[in-house]
């Protein structure tokens, strides 16, 4: 739409996100209704307008209760990670409102905070307020980068962490030096792992099934003679 979208257009065009919302915000199909909303909420955010479009925005989406997998980057996540911040008092550096879309009555996050999303086996950082050289990092585990994430932090400006957990809970209690952090030694847990450990699971029962077929012939060849 390259022209000012009526209240109803942008409720299709919200009904029809709603629809696809388990689907990733970079996926091509959701594209250019996200553009559309991302439009208005660049034109409207601080302003009273913007109350009426995210009123509009939680009656589509609805409850947040079935938010959970922050690290899906999905459209579920871009319009209610906030919404669910704010409904449940994590306020507005939460690692699930972070990048997404903001409540009109929510404080300003004044802290520089980012979240780590495995990717295969690296992260890739989503930021908030950069405005600062010390980050709050949410992780989903402990406390480790490799060499090359921590360069993609410093090109941002970063210089030294804090890791907290997806709960928001502290992993260790002071910044650290984005050269001291330790190098990351366990694996991350992201789809790449998931499809190996099915597939070592189909392995093992492919072999189970042979070895059980292997001795059920045996029997019948020892009984045959």
């Amino acid at each position: 739409m390259s022209f000012e979208p009526t209240n109803s257009q942008l409720s299709q065009v919200l009904t029809n996100l709603r629809e696809n919302s388990e689907l990733s915000i970079d996926d091509p199909n959701v594209q250019e209704d996200l553009d559309i909303i991302k439009r208005q909420i660049i034109t409207l955010y601080g302003k009273p307008e913007y109350k009426n479009l995210h009123t509009l925005i939680r009656t589509i989406f609805g409850s947040t209760g079935d938010i959970k997998n922050i690290e899906a980057i999905s459209v579920k996540i871009y319009f209610g990670g906030c919404m669910f911040s704010e409904d449940n008092n994590l306020g507005s550096c939460a690692p699930i409102c972070i990048d997404n879309v903001p409540t009109p009555d929510m404080a300003t996050c004044e802290e520089t905070v980012i979240l780590a999303v495995p990717k295969g086996q690296k992260y890739i950082f989503i930021s908030k307020n950069l405005s600062g050289s010390d980050a709050r990092i949410y992780v989903p585990n402990a406390i480790g980068l490799t060499d090359s994430e921590k360069e993609n932090l410093q090109k941002l400006g970063i210089r030294r962490v804090m890791f907290y957990n997806y709960q928001m809970k502290p992993i260790n209690d002071h910044y650290i030096p984005i050269e001291y952090v330790p190098n990351r030694t366990q694996k991350l847990y992201g789809v790449e792992n998931n499809f190996n450990a099915m597939m070592i699971l189909v392995i093992a029962i492919i072999i189970i099934l042979a070895l059980m077929l292997y001795s059920v012939y045996q029997k019948n060849k020892n009984l045959s003679t």
